[in-house]
């Protein structure tokens, strides 16, 4: 990934998405929270590396990005299911 991508990911973790309201951290792993529906989303994770900006911003484990074919999620809270293989 390019430096302005990484610093612009680094920004919107630190400012945009906020603990306890977007997302949750349990058991050392950073939960998103439905936007609509304020359920967990287990196995979740946003895509194009926001996930690991905001495991790095609250200090967790940091997870290696998923195949955005069968996990992907916009940059906003609300993702898709996931896709069969």
């Amino acid at each position: 990934m390019e430096w302005p991508h990484l610093i612009d990911n680094s920004l919107k973790a630190h400012h945009l998405y906020k603990l306890d309201v977007n997302y949750v951290v349990e058991n050392g792993e950073v939960v998103i929270v439905d936007e609509h529906t304020g359920r967990k989303m287990h196995g979740r994770q946003w895509s194009d590396g926001l996930h690991q900006a905001v495991e790095a911003k609250e200090g967790v484990t940091i997870k290696e990005t998923t195949n955005a074919r069968h996990n992907h999620c916009r940059t906003s809270s609300s993702c898709t299911t996931s896709c069969a293989a």
